[in-house]
């Protein structure tokens, strides 16, 4: 379970879509060496140095939920899903797609942002948030 306070890591010099959380950081309470400390434990390129005095990241307090999550499907169906924890697995929103909107995810892929979306990551991984738009396109035969 995600607590409240956390932030969002993606370091900008990756094609990767490697994606860090840091539970438990109150951006009210800590200082810069404080958020550098953090990425340390986390992030072994930080450890080693990579970034030196710079946070080269994207930082951002995220929401634990996304009110409207989009998707648009290859034969042009908008589609939403509402109150969507990030925490949620990708084949646990493909699950909920299914239950709740009566898409079939046979023959399909899911994508954002040019990256295959993997079932066992969760949207946060990916840096998925409020707003953002999955594309559900279909896998072509024989390649």
């Amino acid at each position: 379970m995600l607590s409240e306070n956390f932030l969002y890591i993606e370091p900008l010099n990756t094609n990767a879509g490697i994606a860090y959380t840091l539970n438990d950081f109150n951006v009210k309470s800590k200082t810069v060496s404080d958020l550098k400390q953090a990425m340390a434990g986390l992030i072994p390129e930080v450890a080693d140095n990579y970034w030196n005095d710079q946070i080269l990241a994207t930082l951002g307090i995220l929401s634990t939920i996304l009110k409207t999550l989009h998707f648009t499907h290859m034969e042009g169906q908008p589609l939403s899903l509402s109150n969507v924890p990030i925490n949620l697995t990708i084949g646990e929103l493909k699950a909920r797609l299914v239950s709740e909107k009566s898409i079939s995810n046979d023959g399909v892929f899911y994508s954002w942002a040019k990256k295959n979306l993997e079932d066992n990551q969760r949207l946060m991984d990916y840096g998925i948030g409020e707003g953002s738009t999955i594309v559900i396109g279909h896998r072509k035969r024989g390649g």
